[in-house]
């Protein structure tokens, strides 16, 4: 979706809020992507915490925030909206990587281990399970005889 809502932005800021918000169209395209960055990061930060690790997901944040707050310093005055956008995803970006970082570590894992779809991730298996569940409900409403 991201490429359709990049290409389609001037015309969603025109439609929605009209001509004179066009021009934010730098800024609004930079926070789309400063969006996708913000949902991976809490895809990972929901996996420290569900793995037992909230100290690690709060170091992210907080390392976010601080970086965001720094960046804004320099890059709003000299950038305006389209400053605190890319401040904005230089803040997620970092939350991002120290959360992929630390599950990476804390879970033993690579990178790549992750990413490459495994046989376990095929929905063959619950297919299976569903099979086997129909199997048992089938026989529990046959008539018994004696």
């Amino acid at each position: 979706m991201l490429p359709i809502l990049w290409f389609a932005a001037p015309l969603m800021l025109k439609v929605l809020f009209g001509e004179r918000f066009v021009p934010a169209t730098s800024a609004f395209r930079w926070l789309l992507v400063a969006a996708t960055v913000w949902s991976l990061g809490s895809i990972v930060i929901s996996g420290l915490r569900g793995f037992g690790y909230p100290g690690m997901s709060t170091v992210a944040r907080f390392s976010a925030a601080v970086v965001t707050a720094i960046a804004l310093l320099i890059l709003l005055p000299s950038f305006g909206i389209t400053g605190a956008a890319v401040a904005s995803l230089m803040g997620y970006s970092v939350m991002l990587l120290l959360a992929l970082f630390g599950f990476l570590r804390r879970r033993r894992l690579g990178l790549w281990d992750c990413l490459r779809p495994q046989r376990k991730d095929l929905p063959i298996d619950s297919l299976r399970s569903l099979r086997a569940f129909a199997f048992l409900k089938t026989t529990e409403e046959a008539p018994r005889t004696l």
